[in-house]
């Protein structure tokens, strides 16, 4: 599955940027369009961008019930584009929500790539090929210090 297979429209950045896809008279029209600053297009090869940008780091041969969520992240990716791309003297000084749509990238990436480790083969519960994590039991030791272990005295030093 190409990663054409989860497009990414200009509406849905613009649904993420609404504030940013004001045309020529003042109007905010609710996406990017010729007549905005950026234009469709322009935004159009941004997303193109943060498309190719994704495939390089989960993969573009993504399972179809990971499409929508791809599709997202990848809308973040171009917002975030936008905003480096077009107001970046608002992002230098803090005026840009480029901080939170990059937090809601990675919280979105991190969430597609758990779910494309969980829909990878054997990767099943109770799947033999699964890793097995085993831990030690607690030693003597460790039942006489008590959960925290041996802690030395404080003795001062550098950190006071």
């Amino acid at each position: 599955m190409p990663t054409s297979d989860w497009p990414v429209g200009v509406a849905a950045v613009g649904s993420i940027l609404r504030a940013r896809t004001r045309d020529t008279q003042g109007n905010e029209v609710g996406t990017f369009t010729p007549d905005t600053r950026p234009t469709e297009d322009q935004v159009a090869s941004l997303i193109n961008t943060a498309v190719g940008d994704l495939a390089s780091s989960v993969g573009a041969d993504l399972p179809e019930t990971l499409w929508a969520q791809a599709a997202v992240v990848a809308s973040y990716k171009g917002a975030m584009l936008v905003e480096l791309s077009y107001f970046p003297e608002q992002v230098a000084t803090g005026r840009s929500p480029y901080e939170q749509l990059r937090a809601l990238y990675l919280e979105a990436l991190a969430a597609l790539k758990l779910g494309l480790s969980s829909s990878a083969p054997g990767s099943a519960p109770g799947d033999p090929d699964a890793p097995v994590y085993a831990f030690p039991e607690a030693s003597r030791l460790d039942t006489v210090l008590g959960r925290q272990g041996y802690v030395p005295p404080y003795s001062g030093g550098l950190f006071q």
